[in-house]
């Protein structure tokens, strides 16, 4: 269940990143700390 909600975030997150490339290495590191915290909370 918790895999199938990541899908959904990283088409958001590629999204958001099409959108505004200037801001693209900043949104992925965001979206990359987001996934590492909720892994280390497993």
């Amino acid at each position: 269940e918790q895999l199938g909600r990541l899908g959904p975030k990283l088409i958001d997150q590629h999204r958001a990143m099409l959108a505004n490339s200037q801001a693209a290495e900043m949104l992925l590191s965001h979206g990359l700390v987001e996934i590492t915290r909720f892994a280390a909370r497993r």
